[in-house]
């Protein structure tokens, strides 16, 4: 997700976008996942991945053009499915753990 394309595609101010996101991760709506990088040999422009908070609400709400193929769009719904899937299962596992190590 660039914040700059999505200001420059929305005629607002980056710094309007970028709370707009903002607000929508502080609320559980969605969230952003960053890039793994690790030591980079040289610097290359990324972006976090946004993901919102269902797949079926994606898909609901998403603009269709005459472009997008059913595939296109359900490869996305997945991609978003089966990231809250690993962080539900990452929450629940650090839930254990803190329960084993008495920290609950």
């Amino acid at each position: 997700m660039n914040v700059s394309e999505v200001a420059r595609e929305c005629k607002t101010e980056r710094k309007v976008v970028e709370n707009y996101f903002t607000i929508l991760e502080d609320l559980p709506i969605a969230t952003r996942l960053p890039v793994f990088t690790k030591k980079a040999k040289h610097k290359t422009v990324v972006h976090p991945k946004f993901y919102y908070f269902d797949a079926g609400v994606y898909q609901t709400i998403r603009p269709k053009g005459p472009l997008d193929t059913p595939e296109l769009i359900g490869g996305t719904a997945i991609e978003t499915l089966v990231y809250q899937e690993l962080r539900a299962i990452n929450e629940y596992e650090r839930l254990i753990m803190r329960f084993i190590f008495g920290e609950l």
